[in-house]
């Protein structure tokens, strides 16, 4: 009786793990074909029919879901997926996904713009995740908080974080990462007006951004366009932006025409400054629109409007700074 106790007891154990055990190797696949190919692993994820899957290949997907999505630059609009993929793998650590669960709580709550909740979960997930275990990962969790961190205007706080994601970055060789940590750190020293440590930092992001797009290189020459403007040098100024114009990305459009009209503006070519603070003032973002008329009001611009229009823009901008109070 004793003896064959002993063997059902083995072979629930054996039955249990083989449940747990994920079985379809199809997933494992698509993870890593997410690092080289989102697009490809997300459509991949979806033909793969979920009722049909054992229950550790649903949390598998379930987890990949949510992972895929954020590589293929995909917004997160809820939270009830990463919540439900958190509370299993906190449950299930033995799987080892539970740190870039709580990473990816980090990502998804900053895309619905609760930046609290994100930085709680990206400064949980950094805690469980020590340098020698996940470098990519450490160094993920780390640039993401700073990015936010920037966000929130607490660049004093970010730069520690942006300068250990970039040691981690020089280690990996990851020439990718460097490239955007650098422009980051670049545009948080920008911020506080300090251009001495910020051109550096765009320097050597331009020099690895051989291997990047038009459109990224562009983003680069406009920061350094900007840090010309912030030491008066106006020429050099006019040299960046006006190259950097010619392929910036329509996301990254709006702070070029800003600090395009602020540096033609203050170089005193008005007719340049006038038809980027225009084209800035029918921006579909209320902060940019804000800057278009601010710069369409100056003295220097406002001969060049009709007194109606000067009336029209008084009333919108008038009302922007209102609403902008209400938000603050």
């Amino acid at each position: 009786m004793t003896l064959r106790i002993l063997l059902l007891l083995i072979l629930s154990l054996f039955i249990t793990s083989c449940a747990e055990k994920t079985s379809d190797i199809r997933l494992s696949r698509i993870e890593n074909l997410s690092y080289e190919s989102p697009k490809e692993a997300w459509d991949s994820l979806g033909a793969i029919n979920y009722d049909i899957l054992s229950d550790a290949d649903k949390h598998y997907y379930d987890f990949l879901s949510v992972k895929v999505a954020d590589k293929a630059y995909l917004s997160h609009s809820s939270d009830s997926l990463i919540l439900k993929v958190i509370d299993f793998e906190s449950k299930h650590q033995k799987y080892g996904r539970y740190p870039e669960s709580l990473y990816y709580g980090g990502r998804v709550y900053s895309d619905l713009g609760d930046y609290p909740t994100a930085l709680r979960y990206f400064q949980e997930a950094l805690s469980i995740t020590p340098l020698e275990s996940n470098l990519n990962l450490r160094g993920c969790i780390l640039s993401q908080t700073g990015r936010l961190l920037n966000r929130l205007r607490l660049y004093n706080e970010a730069i520690p974080y942006i300068k250990e994601s970039l040691h981690i970055d020089s280690i990996e060789d990851d020439r990718f990462n460097l490239c955007y940590d650098n422009q980051l750190i670049g545009s948080i020293y920008l911020h506080t007006h300090n251009t001495k440590e910020a051109k550096p930092y765009f320097f050597k992001a331009l020099e690895l951004a051989t291997k990047l797009s038009p459109e990224d290189r562009a983003h680069i020459l406009v920061y350094l366009a900007a840090c010309n403007y912030e030491d008066n040098n106006l020429s050099e100024a006019r040299s960046l932006i006006k190259d950097a114009m010619i392929s910036v990305a329509p996301v990254y459009r709006n702070i070029s025409l800003s600090y395009a009209s602020d540096i033609y503006l203050k170089s005193n070519i008005t007719d340049s400054a006038y038809i980027f603070a225009l084209e800035l003032a029918h921006s579909n973002d209320s902060n940019n629109r804000k800057y278009g008329y601010r710069n369409l009001l100056s003295p220097e611009l406002l001969s060049r409007s009709s007194q109606d229009s000067i009336l029209h823009y008084i009333t919108i901008y008038k009302s922007i700074l209102e609403l902008s109070l209400i938000h603050i």
